[in-house]
């Protein structure tokens, strides 16, 4: 089971590395929400303690300019625990997604990382 994880996990990274390897890279700031309720108009869940946020299949990052962008290179439990939150992400856009490189999120006004590419991989590859 987890030998299966491992292998798509790297097929993941290495399909999303081959993706986006033209763009370079940038930094976005907004807040993390429920994909199905900003791009479908669904109901969308007050905060994380809301039992309404476990129906929502993806999580985006929606900027102040009411744009958003997929990132599919995050879990989506990573996400899920910055629903609503104040976050800066760095990495490569492809049209509406970003391949992330840092995720920041923001507490009692500072910025603190809680994901790095670079370091998720070589713990990844280190076991």
């Amino acid at each position: 089971m987890i030998e299966k994880i491992v292998k798509t996990l790297t097929l993941t990274s290495i399909m999303a590395t081959l993706y986006f390897t033209s763009a370079s890279a940038e930094t976005f700031e907004g807040t993390i929400q429920g994909a199905d309720c900003v791009i479908n108009d669904a109901y969308c869940a007050e905060d994380r303690t809301d039992p309404h946020l476990c129906m929502e299949k993806n999580f985006i990052l929606v900027t102040e300019g009411k744009e958003y962008f997929f990132l599919p290179n995050l879990y989506r439990s990573l996400k899920e625990s910055c629903y609503k939150q104040n976050v800066r992400v760095t990495g490569k856009r492809s049209g509406k997604a970003i391949r992330v490189d840092t995720l920041d999120v923001q507490k009692a006004g500072e910025y603190r990382r809680i994901w790095d590419r670079k370091k998720f991989e070589e713990d990844l590859y280190d076991r």
